[in-house]
């Protein structure tokens, strides 16, 4: 068992990194401020020791799952790598393309419930409209892209995805006897140059203020692919690459913004899979409208972004 144990981490170690050059990479972004960030993980090891730290195998957790690669590769991750009892939980937001990533959804628990029988539990889906329907205005800006990078999104998401997860852990608790006070989404780094508040920053404020509340210090929120304490700062691409060494389906994934039958292939989502795989060295064997190839479309980001800006920003 303890050779096995050690032969499947041993294929994440071309992935770890040291913590001090995660943290150069980490303060490379602005929205990472370092003495923030250094007081509230202050806060959080004075009560645990550590701004956070890993269940013991065969612990259960919270898995957020959105049928994306990136939460998909995390629980595979979780289970492979730290031997975790994943309880994963599906949020619908009520989007045009909910009843797609439904069946995303369904299929890759089927494959992750035949592959991990007693470490993978059958999903639980809210259902939430983010923002509130009364706010519906607000999803129009979502993808707004703002010119310094950054996109509106719905605010404050991560912390309400948090604070569902914890009502979960405790209706576990209360149902089935277990209780999971460990939720880990699937952010990257990459992300908070897209949205504010993916930052680590944020995440690990809404972890103190979930303890804080809570008045329990055993409450735990992060993201797998950014847990500097695990040695991990990991890109889209890096997980694509994890996920293909775990035999992971990832063209069963699923990125569009529409929910047709295929992928689009055309919306920035779309173009940052299609990347992932590209720089991962992965074939993508995923089926895009029509055929579509990134490389006929675009010579590189640049050309992408001024796409984007002229087909989306300006209608």
């Amino acid at each position: 068992m303890m050779q096995e144990k050690n032969s499947k981490q041993k294929k994440l170690l071309p992935f770890l990194k040291d913590k001090s050059t995660i943290e150069r990479e980490l303060f490379k972004n602005r929205l990472n401020e370092k003495k923030l960030l250094s007081s509230i993980e202050s806060a959080l090891s004075q009560k645990k020791g550590s701004p956070f730290v890993i269940p013991k195998r065969g612990q259960p957790v919270i898995a957020l799952m959105s049928g994306g690669i990136d939460t998909t590769v995390v629980i595979g991750m979780l289970i492979e790598f730290f031997g975790l009892r994943v309880y994963p939980l599906i949020i619908d937001r009520q989007l045009p393309h909910s009843r797609k990533i439904k069946a995303v959804c369904k299929d890759l628990s089927d494959y992750f419930k035949n592959k991990y029988p007693t470490h993978f539990h059958q999903p639980f889906t809210i259902s939430q409209k983010m923002p509130h329907q009364k706010f519906s205005l607000l999803y129009r800006f979502e993808n707004t892209i703002l010119f310094d990078q950054q996109r509106e999104g719905i605010p404050l998401q991560p912390a309400l995805y948090a604070y569902l997860a914890v009502q979960y852990g405790k209706y576990l608790r209360a149902t089935q006897n277990v209780y999971p006070q460990t939720i880990f989404g699937g952010w990257l780094p990459e992300n908070s140059e897209w949205y504010r508040y993916e930052s680590l920053s944020s995440l690990r404020s809404t972890m103190l203020q979930i303890a804080t509340m809570e008045h329990d210090f055993s409450w735990q929120f992060t993201s797998l692919a950014i847990e500097k304490e695990l040695g991990l700062y990991l890109s889209k691409a890096q997980l694509v690459a994890i996920g293909h060494t775990l035999g992971i389906p990832l063209e069963k994934t699923w990125t569009c913004y529409k929910g047709k039958r295929h992928q689009c292939g055309t919306c920035p989502p779309c173009w940052t899979r299609q990347q992932a795989f590209k720089l991962a060295g992965v074939v993508d064997e995923t089926i895009y409208k029509e055929g579509f190839n990134l490389k006929n479309k675009f010579n590189d980001g640049r050309e992408f972004l001024r796409d984007v800006k002229r087909n989306f920003i300006k209608k």
